[in-house]
């Protein structure tokens, strides 16, 4: 009888023993095959400030092409009671309206892992405004009771360099984005040639006028 206990409690305890031993490797196996948390990974990019030299002076950026037309009327009224009539005098013109920043003898360059931050003087209009002479037409009428066509053609032709300098803030805009591209290459190339840079398609220069703001991302 007592041989029959003893036997009955030594399978008990087989048996919780062994069911014990099972879940444990089931707990195990679960644990194991749960994915791992990612990594957490941080990058940090050195700036460094390379003074690029120059001759300072200007640094031609863009040339706009545009065809402009002016005219000037001259009404004139007798003794406030006659009307005299209006002499009208037109002319048209090809000009070529150029801008340039000016260049500093000492030029800072921020470089950023593989951007190159350049700040660049505001664009502006080279004055006087170019024409092309064998391109002007003209076209003027005196009033019908007036003989001044001549002279009020002639006047308008004495004008044209102050209107056209006035007209040149209207190209100002599509000659920056034409400026950035050039500065942008202009100082691409002397970070090539002076070692600063390889060859590396990733590479950007980031051009800011001095009217802009200061945030790369917002070109």
């Amino acid at each position: 009888m007592t041989v029959h206990i003893l036997s009955t409690a030594l399978l008990l305890a087989l048996a919780v023993a062994l069911a014990f031993a099972i879940g444990v490797g089931v707990v195990g196996n679960h644990q194991s095959t749960a994915k791992p948390s990612p990594a957490i990974t941080t990058t940090a990019s050195a700036e460094r400030v390379v003074v690029m030299p120059t001759a300072g002076g200007r640094l031609e950026v863009a040339a706009v092409a545009a065809r402009e037309a002016f005219a000037r009327s001259d009404p004139r009224v007798l003794f406030a009671l006659v009307d005299l009539g209006t002499t009208v005098s037109e002319v048209r013109v090809d000009a070529v309206y150029r801008f340039h920043i000016g260049m500093e003898k000492a030029w800072p360059l921020r470089i950023v892992g593989k951007t190159c931050l350049v700040r660049a003087g505001a664009v502006r209009p080279t004055l006087p405004v170019a024409f092309d002479t064998s391109t002007v037409e003209r076209r003027t009428a005196s009033g019908w009771a007036r003989f001044d066509k001549r002279e009020n053609l002639e006047a308008l032709e004495r004008s044209l360099t102050q209107q056209l300098a006035d007209r040149a803030p209207i190209y100002r805009q599509s000659a920056q984005e034409a400026g950035r591209a050039v500065v942008a290459e202009f100082v691409a190339e002397w970070l090539l040639r002076e070692r600063h840079w390889v060859r590396d398609p990733e590479h950007r220069v980031v051009v800011l006028f001095d009217d802009e703001p200061a945030d790369p991302a917002q070109h």
